[in-house]
């Protein structure tokens, strides 16, 4: 269902990945991003070689219709590696049917063998569907404020 990206997976993640990029700019760009499109293809290439990022591919019939990326770093709060979950995207194609939802358990799979000790995610207040699908799969939702800034 779900397995680490290898550098064969570039142009399936390249071409996921400008859906998502457009699905995001389509629901308001919350981010207030001033960044555009960059080099997808080299930024796949620079985040297979980061060792504190796991880009996972989700696979259907040996075709990849979907992806997660992970940031993992150590969490005080935790005493451990903590994974976050910082993209989830399922082909629109694929959605409703479970994919998303094997994903996630298999991931939770892994970082569990991985002693990892927390999953952590954001869900954007414009996305009521993602916000439910992880309630539903017992994800505690938490008030907090996100801030950020562009260094551009």
């Amino acid at each position: 269902m779900i397995r680490k990206c290898t550098l064969e997976d570039k142009k399936d993640w390249v071409r996921l990945n400008k859906q998502f990029i457009e699905y995001e700019y389509k629901d308001e760009n919350v981010w207030n991003s001033p960044l555009k499109f960059g080099n997808l293809e080299e930024d796949f290439e620079l985040i297979l070689n980061d060792t504190s990022t796991i880009l996972f591919a989700i696979i259907e019939k040996e075709k990849m219709i979907g992806f997660m990326n992970i940031q993992c770093f150590y969490s005080i709060w935790s005493h451990g590696k903590v994974f976050f979950l910082d993209d989830f995207f399922i082909e629109e194609s694929f959605r409703g049917r479970g994919y998303g939802e094997k994903a996630l358990k298999s991931l939770q799979e892994y970082a569990k063998k991985g002693g990892i000790k927390r999953i952590q995610l954001m869900a954007e207040n414009t996305n009521p569907k993602a916000i439910e699908f992880y309630k539903k799969h017992k994800f505690n939702e938490q008030e907090i404020h996100l801030f950020l800034k562009y260094l551009i």
